[in-house]
């Protein structure tokens, strides 16, 4: 990549995209619509009390389970490369435009759960791909979105690892 700075042109940020737990809980109400993407478990989720919001929708491709979080709709499936994958074609069957700025979001998100096309894959997701790249997303952009501020690849993040490392984050909140 030549100059990162340039990268910025193609993801504007507009708006803070992470919160602390501890300001989630003071700005939102139980009556707001939670949106759970890429997971499905209480054990992953940051909220304690989840199960006194009213409306929640799953969007995910991991199997549930006991432990899997209540919620009025679930849009999980289990043969999907991805969430960003379930995401794509939600906004698709509803006929929504895709900007650039999303489909690098989507595309990012289904090249690394599907550890850059090598697994996981099947013929929607191709399509899905395609599409995305035919909006005007190129290598570059994924590559960026992959880095983190210092400039280091960031890689996937191990299975049997991840919901130690969400513990880990619940502690520093």
């Amino acid at each position: 990549m030549k100059n990162k700075t340039n990268m910025r042109e193609y993801i504007p940020i507009k708006t803070k995209l992470f919160i602390s737990t501890e300001s989630f809980n003071n700005i939102s109400s139980k009556e707001d619509l939670i949106i759970l993407t890429d997971t499905n478990k209480y054990i992953l989720i940051p909220i304690s009390n989840i199960d006194e919001y009213k409306n929640k929708i799953i969007i995910d491709h991991h199997k549930t389970d006991d432990g899997t979080v209540k919620s009025n709709i679930n849009y999980i499936d289990e043969k999907k490369s991805s969430a960003s994958e379930i995401v794509y074609g939600l906004l698709r069957e509803y006929k929504m435009n895709i900007r650039r700025e999303l489909g690098i979001y989507l595309l990012t998100g289904i090249f690394l759960d599907t550890n850059k096309l090598t697994c996981n894959l099947n013929s929607d997701t191709l399509r899905a791909v395609a599409d995305l790249l035919d909006i005007g997303i190129n290598n570059e952009m994924i590559s960026y979105m992959q880095t983190d501020p210092s400039g280091t690849r960031r890689r996937r993040v191990p299975r049997r690892t991840s919901s130690h490392r969400v513990r880990q984050s619940k502690a520093r909140l």
